[in-house]
């Protein structure tokens, strides 16, 4: 989370406070308990969105049918 949020040029607590209020929605990686989110040029573009107002809520949660 901390380089999403050095590449975002947020701070870790504004990702934290998203995840926890549910804004963005992201299940814990099971070995190491820690958020994981795809490391692709989408997903900074979707989080640059949220940043920008332009979406309320982001879902990172694996679907059914993965």
């Amino acid at each position: 989370m901390a380089e999403l949020a050095r590449r975002l040029q947020v701070s870790r607590n504004w990702l934290e406070r998203r995840i926890r209020n549910g804004t963005i929605a992201v299940a814990r990686d099971a070995a190491g308990g820690r958020f994981l989110f795809p490391d692709t040029d989408a997903t900074l573009a979707r989080f640059e969105e949220l940043k920008a107002g332009l979406v309320d809520h982001l879902d990172h949660l694996p679907s059914a049918d993965q």
